[in-house]
């Protein structure tokens, strides 16, 4: 290979590729001692599958997918090169503006859903899972369903039951009129169990009708319930021993404790769909292993697919892992024993178990790379020679100005040296202490606070976990608060989570914009002199305290306008909603729904002037809001920030953090175009021929690992 240094005339020889992707190059004894010349164009870094959570399709897919390739170009130097990674890009819905009905106003696939437009240089693929309802259960639980042509299931049945004539008078009907109305007059006048198969006949040929990453409230804080035959129940249950027959139920509906309009918690189907979606991700590390055992590849996964990808990797690991505002709790709340049955209350000792066999599994990848780094060809380092992640030094520091300029302009200082590093067989824990979701109180997830430092004799010290997995690395993006630089414990006493007062590290209040009684028991003060065994290796471009500023702004602090639940903004030279889930949610609420308003002055003086009120009646003050106005003020609910969302959409995180703690590795596979793309199929599961469960229903589970069902 003619590094540049080589004056002498050569051949160039014309490569090969093997079926695994790998190329080859053959010569043969020249008549004039002319040598052969090869040119070997740099590979992917590796494969990095990012995996989303629940009530989502992966929307952070994208700015992840560009600011990962931002970061790696930086880190490898390929920026200003023809090798530069660059992100794929995948067909949008359109989203239809209905001006008659903001209400109706949603999104719609023209074409086949995530059809791939344009081939970049990207080392991603994007996994796809959810739930797909059962047929003959479209209406078993109040939870969103959609085709995938984005058409609510909701509402093509309202539009049968509850038609919109084009006039109000009967007489003014048009035969699309009448024939709407024969049909909702025999709908109405079935019985319950032949309504069922009424709307079933009717919307067969629309479905199947499923929720990408199943609803909301079925995310669960440990991985024996991705296997579960039960799903999240509205009605709390006592399920431990008790002189009752278990599970006893408890008259009270968790909805009514509900702080967040714009959340529904309502019971859901059983969790196994993600023991399903588990297995399908394990497949695809699998398949490429199959393809080329040398290659790398690193799950980046966040929320509830945290725990598809933990599972997973108990089955398969990957070569790392990464868990952003993961649900796994390593504690057993209380609240356990009225969510799960008794065989799913994991006690403490249990789930710190299963988490370190899981890392350990990932940390027997740690010496691939040096087993087999002789012929790694994925960038250059800053003195124009091949890069490897041994013995090299990234001799300067990218301070990013953000004051004055914009995230991507760039100033160079020189000095600062950071050793670059080798990260396979590593997992990294990211975390989020202002995630109103991950710090709740029925989770408090090392999503939220990591795991925390222990505290014996009155001193505090990382969590034995640490000693014992070498592999384990922590971040936490934060409120005025660094990420990315160098671990300091200071004298042992760690990264300050609460202070003496239970108030965040900077001073402030924990939790911000707490406006009710309920709100205190969801989000509880947590522990004082809390503190985090931040460990993960400085970065070249750490993140300023002093750009984390306004990293948690409460929805009363906020400069913007008012973000309404079901409201239309106009941005980018287009509409868009507020929340896309808005449209297939809304048809949810019903007359269980309503809460109690004050009467008007004119409704308080009509009572008093009705002759046939009672002397209570006229005292009357509230009363139950009517369906129209229950609508307007769910429409209308300012919608609070849970900040559950913002580390995988964090520009700074994934370009200046993130990107620096990726394995890079081998990636020969990816020079086989056919061979990406039956990956690309394969892990979504709305592909065709993605997963069979969307056509038929039926569920694939994998075997329950040993790692999670007897870890000890």
């Amino acid at each position: 290979m003619n590094n540049g240094d080589n004056k002498e005339t050569t051949r160039w020889l014309k490569e090969k590729m093997c079926l695994d992707g790998s190329y080859y190059w053959q010569s043969c004894t020249n008549a004039t001692n002319i040598g052969g010349e090869i040119h070997v164009k740099p590979n992917l870094p590796g494969i990095i599958i990012l995996v989303h959570g629940v009530h989502s399709e992966g929307e952070w897919y994208s700015t992840a997918e560009e600011n990962i390739c931002n970061g790696l170009n930086e880190r490898l130097n390929l920026t200003n090169t023809p090798y530069k990674l660059t992100a794929n890009t995948y067909y949008q819905p359109t989203f239809v503006l209905d001006k008659n009905n903001l209400d109706d106003s949603h999104y719609i696939y023209k074409k086949p859903i995530r059809e791939l437009i344009e081939l970049g240089n990207s080392p991603i693929i994007r996994f796809h899972w959810g739930y797909r309802s059962d047929d003959d259960k479209w209406d078993d639980y109040k939870i969103p369903l959609k085709n995938i042509a984005g058409e609510s299931y909701h509402q093509l049945k309202n539009a049968i039951v509850n038609p919109v004539y084009s006039s109000t008078d009967q007489n003014k009907w048009t035969l699309e009129d009448k024939e709407k109305y024969r049909i909702a007059e025999e709908y109405q006048s079935l019985s319950f169990k032949k309504r069922k198969i009424f709307i079933y006949e009717k919307l067969k040929d629309k479905g199947p009708f499923l929720w990408e990453g199943g609803p909301f409230q079925n995310g669960c804080n440990h991985l024996k319930s991705l296997w579960s035959e039960y799903g999240f129940s509205s009605w709390p249950k006592l399920w431990a021993t008790i002189p009752f027959p278990a599970p006893f139920p408890i008259p009270v509906n968790v909805q009514t404790f509900n702080p967040e309009t714009d959340t529904l918690l309502t019971s859901s189907p059983s969790r196994q769909y993600f023991a399903h979606a588990a297995g399908r991700l394990a497949k695809l590390i699998a398949q490429i292993r199959k393809n080329n055992k040398d290659d790398t590849v690193t799950v980046v996964s966040h929320s509830q697919g945290t725990m598809i990808a933990l599972a997973a990797c108990a089955i398969e690991a990957p070569d790392a892992l990464f868990v952003l505002n993961s649900p796994y709790a390593i504690e057993d709340k209380t609240l356990n024993t009225f969510s799960y049955p008794l065989s799913e209350n994991i006690d403490r000792d249990t789930r710190i178990a299963t988490l370190k066999k899981i890392i350990d599994k990932i940390a027997e990848n740690k010496n691939k790379l040096k087993n087999n780094k002789n012929n790694l060809i994925v960038g250059l380092t800053e003195q124009k020679k091949n890069w490897t992640p041994f013995n090299t030094e990234i001799s300067r520091k990218i301070n990013v100005e953000t004051s004055s300029k914009k995230i991507n302009s760039i100033k160079i200082e020189n000095g600062g040296a950071v050793q670059e590093r080798d990260n396979h067989g590593n997992t990294y824990i990211y975390c989020n202490p202002h995630d109103r979701v991950m710090g709740s109180s029925p989770l408090g997830s090392i999503g939220w606070s990591a795991i925390p430092n222990i505290t014996q004799h009155g001193q505090t010290q990382p969590h034995p976990i640490f000693s014992s997995c070498k592999t384990l690395f922590v971040r936490m993006l934060a409120r005025n608060t660094p990420c990315g630089e160098k671990p300091d414990p200071q004298n042992g006493t760690f990264t300050v989570f609460t202070d003496k007062n239970g108030r965040f590290r900077d001073g402030y209040p924990f939790w911000d914009n707490k406006t009710t009684i309920i709100d205190g028991f969801v989000w509880p003060e947590p522990k004082r002199n809390m503190f985090l065994n931040i460990n993960a290796p400085e970065v070249p471009t750490p993140i300023k305290d002093y750009e984390q500023k306004n990293f948690d702004v409460g929805f009363l602090d906020s400069d913007e306008p008012p973000k309404k639940f079901g409201g239309v903004i106009y941005k980018n030279n287009q509409y868009e909603p507020v929340t896309r889930e808005y449209y297939y949610l809304k048809y949810l609420y019903s007359y269980e729904n309503r809460i109690l308003v004050e009467l008007t002055d004119k409704e308080k003086n009509k009572l008093k002037e009705d002759p046939l009120a009672t002397p209570n009646e006229k005292n009357v003050s509230k009363r139950y809001e009517t369906m129209d106005e229950m609508r307007i003020r769910i429409r209308d609910y300012i919608c609070r920030p849970n900040d559950h969302g913002t580390l995988p959409l964090n520009v700074h995180l994934l370009h200046r953090v993130l990107a620096f703690d990726l394995p890079i590795g081998h990636c020969s596979q990816a020079n086989n175009p056919e061979m990406m793309a039956e990956l690309r199929r394969q892990a979504d599961w709305l592909s065709n021929g993605g997963d069979e469960y969307v056509k038929t229903g039926k569920l694939d589970l994998p075997k329950m690992p040993e790692e999670i069902s007897n870890p000890d």
